[in-house]
């Protein structure tokens, strides 16, 4: 993600004790392929599964130390832009949030609006 130098990436953490997340994986995953399919030059999807293990720790923390965020729970999605950008936000994916966050970020690749358009009525963390 942090070579990535021309597309928006949004990355989905969860877990499998999650019933929240259980419940939005299908959603989240229809909603990746549909955008990415209609704009493959401008958005990544990722997915990422915090289990507990030590691996996973290890993630969450070069996440901090890279720039400063945590995942501190889930499902969370972060918002990677690139061209020095960085992460530019992190919200909780639950059912309406993830409904808010698909219609946004069509919104914003079919525009090519302004980045603070995709955070237009999220929950931002």
């Amino acid at each position: 993600v942090i070579d990535e130098k021309e597309k928006l990436v949004i990355i989905r953490f969860h877990a499998p004790w999650c019933r929240v997340c259980k419940a939005t994986n299908v959603a989240y995953e229809r909603c990746a392929a549909k955008i990415q399919r209609m704009h493959p030059q401008k958005v990544k999807f990722l997915s990422i599964n915090l289990d507990g293990r030590k691996k996973t720790n290890d993630l969450k923390e070069l996440i901090f130390e890279l720039h400063g965020i945590n995942v501190d729970g889930v499902p969370m999605g972060m918002l990677y832009y690139p061209e020095g950008k960085g992460i530019v936000g992190k919200v909780r994916l639950n059912r309406k949030q993830l409904s808010v966050l698909k219609d946004r970020v069509e919104t914003y690749l079919e525009e090519e609006g302004d980045l603070t358009s995709l955070f237009d009525e999220l929950e931002i963390l």
